[in-house]
């Protein structure tokens, strides 16, 4: 049983990594970040955040403290990745140092306006920095030691986490397409919650972490439905469109 513990355990902490990943991957083979929704990023930011400071006053799984730690860091992979092959190619990670740039980054960097659509990754750095101050002032203010607010951080911190897709199903459907997922990261998210659900029952996780578990499957399911049948409805518009062509070459002969 403890070689089967430690894998459970192994692969509840890497595990999610392998969707995030292949996100990054998918956007230096396509070479453009255009329709992915890069809140996701902010959100799953948050959620790390607040579990980190769920896990000082709870306590629970170490093993999901990591998972937590990794995925946080994961997300300025993705960043990285986001800004590169953006159509404004901002990948500016240091052009914010050059004097003739300065002023105006200056003046981005402070307009909330702008709020987590920088163009250098410093912004989204100094940002999360600043956020993670903010929650752990509001958590010690309130009691990092007191039960009943740590059961509230803990529903909020997997409330954002069950909400983390439903901003990107809404932009695939104004957008009528989901080009900008990787089949391969929606995949392993869906196989991940569906794992890590299973973790979290049979380890007796937090109930806020279970009943995550649930949503976000169901979520991903929502996410997957919309890959194949946008992609599906691509198909079928290109073979009309061909069909089309064909007549009226057929016509015109």
């Amino acid at each position: 049983m403890t070689l089967y513990n430690d894998i459970m355990n192994f692969l509840i902490v890497v595990g999610p990594s392998i969707g995030y990943i292949s996100q990054g991957i998918k956007f230096k083979i396509n070479k453009k970040s255009k329709g992915f929704c890069l809140s996701m990023c902010l959100k799953t930011i948050l959620s790390s955040i607040f579990k980190i400071y769920f896990w000082v006053g709870k306590r629970y799984n170490i093993y999901l403290l990591y998972q937590a730690i990794l995925v946080l860091l994961l997300q300025y992979y993705i960043i990285i990745f986001y800004l590169k092959y953006s159509e404004k190619d901002c990948m500016k990670l240091v052009q914010w140092q050059k004097k003739n740039k300065f002023s105006k980054t200056l003046k981005n960097f402070f307009d909330l306006k702008k709020f987590w659509g920088w163009d250098n990754l410093f912004s989204f750095l100094f940002y999360s920095v600043v956020l993670g101050i903010l929650i752990g002032f509001v958590c010690f203010i309130f009691g990092i030691h007191n039960k009943i607010f740590m059961e509230i951080l803990g529903y909020i911190a997997t409330a954002i986490d069950v909400f983390l897709g439903l901003p990107q199903i809404y932009t695939n459907y104004k957008l009528q397409n989901a080009h900008s997922l990787s089949t391969i990261m929606v995949g392993s998210f869906l196989l991940g919650d569906t794992f890590r659900t299973y973790y979290y029952v049979t380890t007796k996780s937090p109930f806020q972490f279970i009943l995550c578990g649930f949503l976000q499957v169901t979520i991903n399911i929502i996410l997957m439905l919309q890959i194949f049948y946008y992609r599906l409805k691509g198909n079928r518009n290109k073979s009309f469109k061909k069909s089309k062509v064909e007549i009226r070459l057929t016509t015109s002969l």
